[in-house]
């Protein structure tokens, strides 16, 4: 039998002295230019980089059935929950660690066309607001609200929000719905890297603040904050700046004694480490990768020295003893690669916050059982229908899901006609596992066979939601003839 092994959690010391013996510290400078456009180089390489995609997916559906066996070999290796999850996680990280932000822009819709067809299939009349220095709020439901949600998304700073906010949106303002709650939410557009970098993004999201203070004239008890991955990490400099003033952004002050209502951290990027602590395992269970960590920091950081407005893991204790927040809660997968840097932020955050209390308090600490990164906003969507969630640009999308859909259909007929886990006979229905005890625990032929049938019907599904998507979407009758066409 596989032996079990005792998970020991790094601490901060032992988390930094990682990084400065790996050349990663404070004090490091990651140097990347400023620029709104490919260079020469990223233009030659989209195709090829595009091209590596459906061979990642092909590669994932071959081995997607046996990762249960690999788990079960070694205990800390992570593994997605399902298939469809599987073949999207490698995906994903396929494209964090091989594109580079401006690549990834190119191949992506805008924050602000997501959120026109978001409006245009609800049939409501979408609310933009300009909030100058080139940031745009989206409303999402009653702009009249007493309380409001500013969200600030993730993506590493680089990628844009996709169709999958605005669905985790609806979700979240059915349920306050539903308790009564009077709310809505405002999304902050924030320039993406490289196109401005650090602190461009803070000041644009202290901006989003003074609007909805200032202009819609709420109190700071109304105003909530949300944010995922490298959003989290922008509210916490927003709510660090107003607490301790940035030098080189206008100071946001409240009256003496007001709070905001509270704020809720997805997975916060609260570390622009670009090393990592040893991993036993390659982290099949989550969907951002190592690499992706150094184009992305550097290209927001530009040469900047990473402070405590970058890195909240970093600034001291006491730092957060004057947070003006009621209620923070933060969260984490525990599957994913991120996890340790959030673990020791989160405790820090409560001791600065909530002193010796360890029960009650402010902050609130959560962590998924086997979930992955920023995983209620991802993990529906990938479940749900993961080709119509990578919102890519129509020209690349369609192109990116024949090669795909192909690759497929050749990966499950070649594990269906090869006779999968053929070293482990004894397979027992009703008890769900294998009889002989060295293979319990590994996928059998029958239950993997359910998980490849689940994953070749909802293949068949992404098909049919492409039409619909070309259908229904607002393109121009010529739009939708050369996209068809292309079948």
């Amino acid at each position: 039998m596989a032996s079990t092994k005792q998970t020991i959690k790094p601490t901060h010391d032992e988390l930094n002295a990682y990084s400065l013996q790996n050349g990663s510290s404070e004090k490091t400078k990651l140097v990347y230019r400023q620029r709104s456009s490919m260079t020469l180089s990223e233009r030659l390489d989209l195709p090829f980089a595009l091209l590596s995609v459906p061979f990642v997916a092909f590669f994932a559906i071959l081995t997607g059935p046996f990762r249960a066996r690999k788990q079960r070999l070694n205990p800390q290796q992570t593994i997605a929950r399902s298939m469809l999850l599987h073949v999207g996680y490698s995906i994903f990280r396929r494209v964090v660690a091989r594109f580079s932000p401006l690549q990834v822009q190119a191949i992506l819709p805008s924050t602000a066309t997501e959120y026109k067809i978001y409006t245009w299939k609800k049939w409501i009349k979408g609310q933009s607001v300009e909030l100058g220095d080139g940031a745009t709020g989206h409303w999402v439901g009653n702009p009249n609200a007493k309380n409001v949600l500013i969200w600030i998304h993730g993506g590493g700073f680089a990628v844009p929000a996709n169709r999958g906010y605005f669905a985790f949106f609806d979700k979240f303002l059915k349920e306050m719905r539903a308790a009564n709650k009077d709310i809505s939410v405002f999304m902050v557009a924030y320039t993406l890297v490289p196109k401005a970098v650090y602190p461009m993004q803070l000041r644009q999201c202290t901006t989003a603040l003074r609007y909805i203070l200032d202009k819609t004239e709420r109190k700071a008890e109304n105003v909530y904050f949300g944010g995922d991955s490298a959003g989290g990490n922008l509210v916490l400099a927003v709510l660090s700046h107003i607490a301790h003033p940035h030098p080189e952004v206008e100071p946001l002050k409240l009256s003496d004694g007001e709070e905001f209502g509270g704020a809720t951290l997805l997975s916060p990027w609260t570390s622009l480490e670009t090393t990592f602590p040893p991993q036993d395992t390659e982290p099949l269970g989550d969907l951002i990768h190592p690499d992706c960590a150094k184009s992305w920091a550097g290209s927001y950081l530009a040469g900047s020295e990473r402070d405590n407005y970058t890195d909240a893991r970093l600034a001291p204790i006491d730092w957060w003893h004057n947070l003006p927040i009621k209620h923070v809660l933060v969260t984490a997968g525990g599957y994913e690669l991120l996890l340790p840097f959030i673990e020791d932020f989160a405790s820090r955050l409560k001791e600065g916050l909530d002193g010796d209390e360890s029960d009650g308090g402010k902050v609130e600490f959560f962590v998924g059982e086997k979930e992955a990164h920023v995983a209620p906003i991802y993990f529906t969507q990938f479940q749900k229908n993961f080709f119509k969630h990578l919102q890519l640009k129509p020209r690349f999308k369609f192109k990116l899901f024949q090669v795909t859909a192909l690759l497929s259909l050749l990966a499950t007929t070649t594990i269906a006609t090869s006779g999968f886990s053929a070293t482990c006979d004894g397979y027992d229905p009703i008890e769900g596992d294998f009889l002989d005890a060295e293979c319990q625990g590994s996928p059998g032929k029958e239950e993997t066979y359910l998980d490849l049938k689940k994953f070749v019907a909802n293949l068949g599904n992404q098909l049919v939601a492409q039409v619909k998507y070309v259908k229904f979407t607002p393109f121009s009758r010529s739009q939708r003839s050369n996209i068809l066409a292309q079948w």
